[in-house]
């Protein structure tokens, strides 16, 4: 959300120093989902946890969008730099991309009675967050203020998405799995 509220204001001051919020926003992101995963698996047991994501390599997901994001957010501290401007802010739309893919790809992974519902929820936020950074992109080619202000919409949306996403309960539920001998 950050991110987004102040890529729009930094859209009509091009210098102004709140732009390292955009960056700084994204580390921070990655950083603290980064942490996260051992609170949300495990409460902390980082041995519990590790055994948790031996048996669900699903949990590797999350992670994977924190370092994404951690990226994303090194890939913009670059793009301040001069003459990186362009070329970086489209590798962190890149990781951003990627990002999205991850969201629209996770529902094919959890238990099958969730697997709708979590795929409706991850279109929230992957979707808005693709969009996002193709637009970026196509910004960073032919640069003007209406996709500046597209690519702040869509990142707003994937925000509040992101801010109010639940997992349903029977995403990771146990599955029962049947296998059949064939021939003899």
């Amino acid at each position: 959300m950050i991110i987004a509220l102040t890529a729009g204001y930094v859209c009509d001051r091009p210098g102004s120093r709140l732009k390292v919020l955009i960056p700084l926003s994204l580390l921070l992101a990655g950083i603290i989902s980064l942490a996260a995963v051992p609170a949300i698996l495990s409460g902390w047991d980082i041995p519990a946890m590790l055994e948790i994501m031996k048996s669900k390599r699903l949990f590797l997901l999350l992670a994977a969008v924190s370092f994404l994001c951690i990226g994303a957010g090194l890939a913009e501290t670059l793009s301040l730099q001069p003459g990186g401007g362009r070329t970086w802010g489209r590798v962190s739309s890149v990781f951003l991309l990627a990002c999205a893919g991850i969201y629209l790809a996770v529902h094919t992974r959890v238990h099958p009675e969730a697997a709708r519902q979590v795929m409706i929820l991850h279109m929230g936020i992957g979707i808005p967050l693709a969009v996002a950074a193709a637009v970026r992109i196509v910004e960073s080619i032919w640069t003007s203020k209406p996709l500046r202000l597209a690519w702040l919409a869509l990142l707003i949306v994937a925000s509040i998405q992101l801010l109010t996403y639940r997992e349903p309960d029977k995403a990771f539920a146990p599955r029962t799995v049947t296998m059949y001998q064939i021939g003899n």
